[in-house]
């Protein structure tokens, strides 16, 4: 049944392909790809060299255990003696990297070419803290599923809230340019203090954290926010990143579902559900940065 997804999966892909000239990027496509590509190719290969000639060796032996190693929670059989324990959750997390490469990219051409479209664009950092919690959470679910330990699975949470808060901060912080006037400059500073303390304390807290709870509230947040913004400031953009967004992710926490629930189960597969929830959210939090980043600025950016 899950195969049934790759069909939608590339529908998504496609569509994202034919809205591609409206994310304020100078260049083609396959530019914009080739790099992070080749990049992500070569980490890749490095990754597997590595860790496939160390496979038998447990090297997680003695670490305390995370909740999916002391209860099986996903469908994926867990090799407790292996390197890399669940195979499929841990190296399906590369997605996130790779999206991750395209956001850093993407902000060595908004610092080179300065386009002056909207926020995002006008300053490279913020999409440079969209790569980093990409890459974060890339590593912290990597390294979670790798070893299935209480740590690792801090790692996870943690990248996981990042990457679901991050947008709610931007549109926060426009927001607040709407009602008072500040700089580009001094917004997009005040939008990375906060996203550092944020990121801090989520991950500090994030065993008095109810992620069940948690995690939806950050996707309203994002949806709530997005509203808010647009409804405020008028300014066009693509919506059919959000509306792409939305479909990724709800169709990742249908497969994640079914994955924890056993009904689509076969634990030895390489085709997991939960490995389709990396690659899902990643997609639906690209898809989120996208739609920011081809906002058109209805009026120059405010000063104070």
């Amino acid at each position: 049944m899950i195969k049934s997804f790759f069909p939608l999966l590339l529908v998504m892909l496609y569509l994202a392909a034919m809205l591609f000239k409206n994310i304020n990027y100078q260049g083609t496509l396959s530019s914009l790809l080739m790099g992070p590509t080749i990049v992500f190719v070569v980490i890749t290969v490095i990754l597997a060299i590595i860790f496939y000639s160390v496979w038998d060796v447990n090297m997680w032996e003695g670490w305390t255990l995370g909740s999916n190693g002391t209860n099986t929670i996903f469908c994926e059989q867990n090799h407790l003696t292996e390197f890399i324990r669940q195979r499929a959750n841990t190296w399906s997390n590369l997605a996130y990297l790779f999206y991750g490469l395209i956001c850093a990219k993407l902000a060595l051409h908004d610092k080179a070419s300065k386009p002056q479209a909207n926020f995002i664009t006008r300053n490279p950092t913020i999409s440079w803290v969209f790569a980093f919690t990409f890459v974060y959470l890339s590593f912290g679910s990597f390294f979670f599923h790798a070893s299935i330990t209480r740590i690792g699975q801090q790692f996870d949470m943690g990248g996981t809230y990042a990457l679901v808060a991050f947008p709610v901060l931007v549109n926060l912080s426009r927001i607040y340019r709407h009602y008072k006037a500040i700089s580009d400059t001094r917004l997009a500073q005040i939008t990375i203090f906060a996203a550092i303390v944020v990121f801090g304390l989520l991950f500090g807290l994030k065993w008095h954290i109810n992620s069940s709870a948690a995690l939806p509230a950050l996707i309203a947040g994002v949806l709530v926010s997005t509203l808010w913004y647009h409804g405020t400031s008028k300014a066009p953009c693509q919506i059919w990143f959000g509306a792409l967004a939305m479909l990724s992710m709800t169709t990742a926490f249908f497969i994640w579902w079914q994955d924890v629930t056993k009904n689509w189960c076969d634990p030895e597969s390489l085709i997991q559900g939960h490995a389709f929830w990396h690659v899902l959210t990643g997609l639906g939090g690209f898809f989120v940065y996208l739609m920011l980043r081809s906002e058109k600025t209805t009026a120059p950016p405010a000063q104070g």
